[in-house]
């Protein structure tokens, strides 16, 4: 039987993750973490604030989807978690974005909006979710071709369901 690592418990109940596993998950100075109590057991998982409202997600990629028929993702702050619209399944991929604005922005390059297996769009609207001011995951609306005419209509929409989720 594997036993994995054995860390000491501090005198405040404190015990350190290593660097390994921190960088393996994603976790950095701030990230949340959930634990659970599992028999005698102690689970711990990497928060993720959209995953915590996973049926208001799936609406809003659905909403968006059916309003505008163009493919539709909604991400935490590492991987996508409802994808509407796109012929390969995306939800579990990872995905890398190179800008931590808080700003509605498009992108035609795979440097500043990555799907992991090589997934490429010729543009990108991103919409940040925004919680107490950290931005902690995103809507993004993919398209192959200019939807400038949309742009609008889809900004507003985007950025109103982006606020909710992130309330």
């Amino acid at each position: 039987m594997d036993r994995g690592l054995v860390r000491k418990v501090d005198e405040l109940g404190r015990v350190v993750i290593p660097k390994e596993m921190r960088r393996v998950l994603g976790i950095s100075t701030g990230s949340s973490i959930e634990m659970f109590i599992n028999g005698e057991d102690i689970t711990l998982k990497k928060f993720s604030e959209i995953a915590n409202i996973m049926d208001f997600a799936v609406k809003t990629a659905d909403v968006i989807y059916e309003k505008f028929c163009l493919p539709v993702l909604v991400c935490d702050d590492e991987k996508i978690l409802v994808a509407k619209g796109t012929k390969k399944n995306l939800e579990g991929q990872k995905f890398f974005v190179s800008s931590q604005s808080r700003e509605v922005f498009v992108t035609k390059s795979t440097s500043v909006f990555k799907i992991e297996g090589d997934v490429t769009f010729d543009f990108t609207y991103i919409f940040p979710i925004c919680i107490d001011g950290n931005v902690c995951g995103y809507i993004a609306v993919l398209s192959k071709e200019n939807i400038d005419d949309k742009k609008d209509k889809i900004e507003i929409l985007s950025s109103f369901l982006s606020k909710i989720l992130g309330e």
